[in-house]
């Protein structure tokens, strides 16, 4: 006479990070957030992933499992309870992460980012310094059109098209040695970067990754491809 088969056994969830049975590391009337990737992290794994996010200097990242999968602010403060010193640190660095025209403070002893809620269609206020900075430009907030307080700077080509305030001398010396020592320009800041080794993905600490050889974004691009 032939035995039953044995009951089917289930295998207990895991951690993606630590491979950490989820079953103990959470209350029943608290589950874990699913991240959009189908992947699960225990409380634990999920706190130091925030903590990394807030903290780290450069480059910002979302709390996030695999690539591009991040998990919901909402979700977040429920399941980690954050406190409203935390959040706003997280939400701070989110929104300058996520912002499409990044604009920061043209006071280069503060260039702190300013976020779409402190620009009006001309000026952006600093939250740090208070400073003004024009939208447009990217200079000190002006009265009257950009073109009146701009000198031409030439581009990489040769062709003086690019246009920066007058008093921006220094500026205008240091795109000259840029193009020369052939350093690139972060398409979502325009922050400079230099590359001294290593293949052409670049992070910039604003959180745009982009090909250093031609500058385009990696969202529209693939450096491995790029000849």
């Amino acid at each position: 006479m032939a035995l039953p088969p044995p009951p089917p056994t289930t295998q207990p969830t895991l951690c993606t990070i630590c491979l950490s049975p989820l079953g103990n590391s959470h209350s029943s009337r608290q589950p874990l957030p699913v991240f959009p990737c189908s992947h699960m992290h225990c409380l634990a794994c999920l706190r130091r992933n925030f903590v990394l996010s807030i903290t780290c200097a450069t480059p910002f990242r979302p709390v996030q499992c695999c690539p591009g999968q991040r998990l919901a602010t909402s979700l977040l403060r429920q399941c980690l309870s954050l406190g409203s010193s935390e959040l706003s640190a997280y939400r701070t660095r989110l929104a300058e992460y996520d912002a499409k025209a990044k604009l920061y403070c043209h006071d280069p002893k503060c260039g702190r980012f300013i976020p779409i809620a402190l620009r009006s269609r001309r000026v952006g206020k600093c939250r740090r310094c208070y400073g003004k900075t024009c939208v447009e430009c990217r200079g000190r907030a002006h009265f009257g059109r950009c073109q009146d307080h701009l000198d031409e700077v030439e581009d990489e080509t040769g062709v003086a098209k690019t246009r920066r305030p007058v008093s921006w001398g220094d500026e205008v010396r240091f795109k000259k040695t840029a193009r020369e020592m052939g350093w690139k320009q972060c398409p979502e800041c325009g922050r400079w970067v230099e590359k001294t080794l290593g293949c052409n993905h670049i992070s910039c600490i604003c959180g745009c990754d982009f090909c250093y050889h031609c500058g385009r974004a990696h969202k529209d691009h693939n450096h491995y491809y790029c000849a």
